[in-house]
């Protein structure tokens, strides 16, 4: 078998099922560890979401893309938001409590309609490109600034800001160059975007 005969669905699916059980054991630190120990429920409902958005994902062409894109882009960025609950929560910060509302109201409609055309992927792309990496930088920023300077903390601030810079270079070839259309087809940022 190849490497061009494997399904791309299947290494999200298999992500997807890794977060669900990562969800499950955050969850269950949750009720265990002591209760000084925040943010733990935050990054298990952050997991939980990104496995319903993978499952989503890969049920393209399968259900409407109303729910397969329009509903799996608005868990993505819920997943998000709840990473950087569970990073603020941890570091005794609290997060404006417009963010979840506001995300919701820009989100669900502008996904709702974009998810109506494949010729939209490239602003949809753009959106989650562009919203996710900024939520990763507002946890390098809590962590940077209020986490201790261990081994654990700085790997995570090199890991936020990578994956940040990936993804703000899909976004720019995105607007630069928007076709191809489609999640599985390729791109000149696409090989970093598998890597990361």
């Amino acid at each position: 078998m190849t490497w061009s005969a494997l399904d791309l669905r299947v290494f999200i699916l298999i992500n997807g099922v890794m977060g669900c059980l990562m969800a499950l054991v955050l969850y269950s630190q949750s009720r265990s560890y002591p209760k000084s120990i925040h943010g733990l429920r935050e990054w298990a409902t952050a997991y939980l979401l990104a496995f319903f958005a993978t499952v989503l994902y890969g049920l393209q062409n399968t259900l409407h893309p109303l729910i397969t894109v329009g509903l799996a882009n608005v868990l993505l960025l819920l997943t998000g938001a709840y990473a950087l609950a569970g990073a603020a929560a941890l570091h005794g910060r609290v997060l404006p409590s417009w963010l979840f509302p506001a995300l919701l109201c820009f989100s669900v409609p502008a996904f709702a309609w974009l998810s109506t055309d494949r010729t939209y992927y490239h602003y949809r792309l753009t959106i989650i490109c562009v919203a996710l990496p900024a939520m990763l930088l507002w946890q390098a920023v809590i962590i940077g600034r209020f986490g201790d300077r261990k081994l654990g903390a700085n790997l995570s601030l090199v890991v936020l800001v990578g994956l940040s810079a990936v993804m703000l270079l899909r976004a720019y070839t995105a607007v630069a160059s928007p076709l191809p259309i489609g999640l599985y087809a390729n791109s000149p940022c696409k090989p970093f975007t598998w890597v990361v």
